[in-house]
């Protein structure tokens, strides 16, 4: 066999494990704590979480003093639910479940699809933004 033909199949191999290693899923490590700033009271906090879900099609389904349940589900297909804690000081966003988003433990650690992290970070990012234009006003 000539040197580009291992080369060849070399490519491919590693072409082969990186597709799978991709459809195997992404880590799934709950974000950072979004920092709330001084002085915002409840009714703030929980307006920029809402806004934020609502801007990125999340539905609230339960809600109490320092908690708000959500899911999104993406063309009927897939589907997260999310539980966000607050308080004066943290918003903090965790996975709780999901459906046809490849949800596993692999090698002890979860693993879920590639887009719910950027989800996450989409919506985090709005709350966060949503926070300090409600400062503001």
């Amino acid at each position: 066999m000539t040197f580009l033909h291992r080369l060849f199949f070399l490519g491919l191999s590693l072409l082969a494990f990186s597709g799978a290693a991709s459809a195997a899923g992404v880590p799934l490590i709950d974000p950072m704590p979004i920092s709330v700033p001084a002085g915002a009271d409840e009714r703030t906090i929980v307006q920029a979480i809402k806004r934020g879900l609502a801007g990125r099609d999340w539905q609230v389904i339960g809600e109490q003093f320092g908690r708000i349940d959500a899911d999104i589900n993406v063309r009927n297909k897939h589907t997260a639910r999310i539980r966000i804690d607050y308080n004066e000081r943290e918003i903090r966003i965790r996975y709780l479940s999901s459906v046809n988003l490849d949800y596993s433990m692999h090698t002890g650690s979860p693993t879920i699809h590639r887009n719910y992290p950027r989800w996450i970070n989409f919506l985090q990012d709005d709350i966060a933004r949503n926070l300090r234009v409600g400062q503001i006003q």
